[in-house]
């Protein structure tokens, strides 16, 4: 069991973290580590001759930690953050972004299992251990909570904090404690709940990872409020390929406004990435659609360009109006 003083304090621990990544570097010394992040190298620094002792623990977990922390210090590898239409640079994170991440983008039937999860617990907390069994469900949300929502840089995606999920829906399960005497509606409610996720999961498919929950009705407008690797991670092309092939007249990512069919990436129209290119779009156009909801589809009629460019629209024009269909290459994001 993990003990309150910390894991490096739990042999049991350090055996399974080893054994996990088949002991790949466990006994390399602290010293022979090229840290990345300023934390890593300051530790270094101050380690001494203990720097020169072997660690038990294997080089891609500490690695892994170096590189979490230097994400930490940098606020992320690239690009702005996005949240609610407002774009900031790397490194001024926007306070509470991942309580509103999970707030969209956890299915409201896991959302309404915890709560309930947690109100029956406060009724019926004589009947459980907390220190026993909850404290080991609860903590690490608690401290994802204050580290991720209030201190944590690296604002690109829900993906950070999902971690503190699992634990939570385990928690759920003390809802089901006393399944025997429950009334017929309250076990409706309770079978309602997964069937309620399902639908919500599977009416994705199989598109999972932009999956917002029913906050948002209109799935063409989930960008207007969370971005980066929450839609797009690049899972998209396969199937922008297959558009394009029947939509031969269609224009990917156009390099200025640009009348007929044209489409654009989730993270070049909401700025992530080139902030000023698409600013004409979308602050003077909405889309019809979307391409594995990566790619939102617009119909732009000259007419209307034509009234940005005399500036009766509501963006600039930041190059000549083209009618012509440009091919240009998709993308626009790296992985981070």
């Amino acid at each position: 069991m993990v003990t309150v003083a910390g894991i490096d304090d739990d042999p049991d621990f350090v055996a399974v973290t080893a054994a996990g990544f088949l002991f790949e570097g466990a006994g390399r010394p602290l010293d022979a580590y090229d840290f990345r992040s300023s934390l890593g190298r300051a530790l270094q620094a101050r380690a001494g001759p203990l720097g020169r002792l072997p660690l038990p623990l294997p080089s891609p977990y500490l690695q892994g930690l170096d590189w979490s922390q230097q994400y930490e210090e940098d606020g992320g590898v690239s690009g702005n953050l996005y949240l609610f239409g407002r774009l900031r640079p790397k490194g001024s994170p926007f306070a509470g972004y991942y309580f509103y991440a999970l707030l969209f983008k956890v299915p409201l039937a896991v959302q309404a299992a915890l709560w309930a999860a947690l109100a029956a617990y406060v009724v019926r907390r004589k009947r459980f251990d907390f220190r026993r069994d909850e404290v080991y469900l609860l903590a690490p949300a608690a401290a994802a909570a204050v580290w991720f929502g209030l201190f944590f840089k690296a604002q690109v995606g829900v993906r950070y904090v999902l971690f503190a999920v699992p634990p939570l829906l385990v928690f759920c399960g003390s809802l089901l404690k006393g399944w025997e005497g429950f009334g017929p509606w309250r076990r409706a409610a309770l079978l309602l709940l997964p069937l309620w996720q399902a639908a919500s999961v599977l009416s994705w498919y199989p598109h999972f990872l932009p999956y917002f929950n029913e906050l948002i009705m209109d799935r063409t407008r989930c960008y207007r409020v969370l971005a980066d690797s929450n839609i797009d991670w690049g899972q998209g092309e396969w199937y922008l390929r297959r558009y394009m092939k029947a939509h031969p007249g269609a224009v990917v990512n156009p390099g200025g406004p640009t009348a007929g069919r044209v489409l654009v990436g989730v993270n070049l129209l909401t700025g992530v990435f080139q902030p000023e290119r698409y600013r004409w779009l979308r602050e003077n156009f909405e889309p019809v659609g979307s391409v594995a909801h990566t790619y939102l589809v617009y119909e732009i009629p000259p007419s209307a360009l034509a009234r940005i460019a005399r500036g009766e629209g509501g963006g600039a024009t930041p190059a000549p109006v083209s009618r012509a269909p440009r091919s240009t290459a998709p993308g626009g994001r790296p992985p981070r």
